[in-house]
C-alpha cells in the first residue's frame, strides 16, 4: 500500500520535523511508495502565514522529499512542479507559488561490500 501526504509538512514545527519523518517511515513498508505534495522548493524559506496577517505565525518551505532520500532508504521516482494558484505544470514557477509532488519508493539503497 502506498501512502500520501499532501501539504502538511509546511505546518510542522521545526523541532518536531524529524520525529514526524521517523513515524512516517515506520508505517511505510519496504518496497512501497510514498507521495509527498507540498510547497517543495530547492531552498529553505520561512514565510509569514498570509491568511493571519496580525499573527506571528509562519509556514516553512523546503525540499521535504530530501528528508527521506538523504537517509538512503528512499528512491526518488518522479517529481512534478506546478503553480499552486492555477495548478498548471511548469518549469518556470515563482517560488511563492510553487507546489511540488514527489513519488518516492522505500527500499534499501545501500550496496553491500
Amino acid at each position: 500500500m502506498q501512502r500520501s501526504l499532501n501539504f502538511v509538512f509546511h505546518w510542522f514545527y521545526r523541532e518536531d520535523l524529524y520525529v514526524c519523518v521517523q513515524k512516517i517511515d515506520t508505517v511505510l513498508e519496504d518496497r512501497k511508495y510514498l507521495i509527498l505534495g507540498d510547497f517543495g522548493t530547492e531552498d529553505f524559506f520561512k514565510r509569514r502565514y498570509h491568511h493571519l496577517k496580525n499573527a506571528n505565525f509562519y509556514t516553512w518551505k523546503m525540499p521535504y522529499w530530501e528528508l527521506f532520500t538523504k537517509s538512503g532508504k528512499y528512491l526518488e521516482i518522479a517529481k512534478l512542479r506546478f503553480d499552486h494558484d492555477n495548478h498548471k505544470l511548469s518549469l518556470d514557477i515563482d517560488i511563492d507559488n510553487m507546489g511540488t509532488v514527489v513519488l518516492l519508493k522505500k527500499k534499501d539503497m545501500y550496496i553491500e561490500l
